[in-house]
């Protein structure tokens, strides 16, 4: 059996290696998700886009990608 090892992508760090995780991340992750279930449930699956969820949740169409 192996040792544990850290995960190589930095993982224990935070998602970017030793740059601290930024406070607001949690709050834009449940805001995008909210806003997503909301326009799925309005207007479909297929029809809600990442235009709308950034809109509706007051985050960044890129923030949305991270």
């Amino acid at each position: 059996m192996c040792p544990a090892r850290p995960a190589a992508n930095g993982a224990a760090n935070g998602a970017d290696g030793d740059r601290p995780r930024d406070p607001r991340v949690p709050r834009s992750r449940r805001a995008v998700l909210a806003a997503a279930l909301e326009l799925m449930v309005e207007r479909g699956v297929f029809a809600t886009t990442i235009d709308a969820v950034s809109e509706r949740s007051g985050v960044a169409k890129t923030t949305i990608y991270r």
